[in-house]
């Protein structure tokens, strides 16, 4: 069955292929009295004899959960390849002065497509939190779903790799309290081909708040995005690492007047009078930038 702490608060372990009646269960509701999810709970990973993690071993079949309105934690890879679960929902009403951590690698590699509505007291994403996996991109198991990611008031600090290779989003919006964007946390974010052969999703608008507070935006933050066009920063950014913003083109062959490739992608950048960093190749290979 699963694991509880004693006083309930922490969700230990959900078995990987857990079954009701006979039947394997596909969505699960996380109890109102858990407060914290522990490392590992969820994840789909098998050992061996040895301790070891065996690699391409998947046995879970969620494909959604549903989560209580005050959680504080989720721990380090708590749902970690869950490559089934293409549903995840947070509770909508925490109670006032509870904020939520979410921990290392805690989502990554699940096959979100759309509809990820982050709750209204998430501090802090760490790391790789909800990472996706390029190879899933070109064995084209996702489908076609896109959608706007608008993250709420509050969160803090993005981790390096937080959205990597998150592919179905389409718009992003950044509060005004995020300070910090790490390394790589949008990188390859860009458009894929879908179950028709036809271009989904892609980050190809990022709002900035009005009020930004953000200072920093770490190396490779927003690289290999191929449909942002425009890029306004906010006056409150200092910091622009290394490769920011590389390899935001793409390209197309057009035989008019003789073969020759035609660049788009990022073509206008606007930078804040009071930057006082910017990082070698923070625009390099961005071929169609005027």
């Amino acid at each position: 069955g699963i694991l509880y702490t004693d006083n309930k608060n922490t969700l230990v372990k959900y078995p990987i292929a857990r079954k009701v009646n006979g039947t394997p269960e596909t969505s699960f509701t996380v109890p109102a009295y858990v407060t914290k999810i522990a490392p590992y709970a969820f994840a789909d990973v098998v050992k061996e004899s040895g301790g070891s993690y065996q690699p391409n071993v998947l046995c879970g079949t969620l494909t959604a959960i549903t989560l209580p309105n005050n959680l504080t934690e989720i721990g380090d890879f708590a749902f970690y390849q869950r490559q089934q679960m293409t549903s995840i929902t947070f509770g909508k009403s925490p109670a006032a002065g509870v904020q939520l951590t979410i921990g290392k690698y805690a989502f990554a590699y699940i096959w979100l497509t759309k509809d990820l509505e982050l709750p209204s007291n998430l501090v802090e994403l760490g790391e790789g939190a909800f990472a996706g996996d390029s190879s899933v991109i070109h064995s084209m198991k996702l489908d076609g779903g896109e959608d706007e990611l608008i993250l709420p008031e509050g969160l803090q600090t993005i981790g390096a790799k937080a959205f990597e290779n998150n592919v179905w989003i389409t718009k992003l919006t950044i509060p005004s309290t995020v300070t910090t964007i790490g390394a790589n946390a949008f990188a390859g974010c860009s458009a894929y081909v879908g179950p028709n052969w036809e271009d989904c999703g892609g980050i190809k608008e990022i709002v900035f708040h009005e009020e930004s507070k953000l200072t920093t935006i770490s190396e490779g933050a927003f690289s290999n995005i191929n449909g942002i066009e425009i890029i306004v920063l906010p006056d409150s950014v200092k910091t622009l690492g290394a490769s920011a913003f590389s390899g935001c083109s793409d390209y197309s062959i057009s035989y008019e007047g003789g073969y020759h490739l035609v660049y788009s992608g990022l073509t206008s950048v606007t930078l804040p009078e009071g930057l006082q960093s910017i990082g070698d190749s923070a625009f390099s290979a961005c071929r169609a930038l005027e």
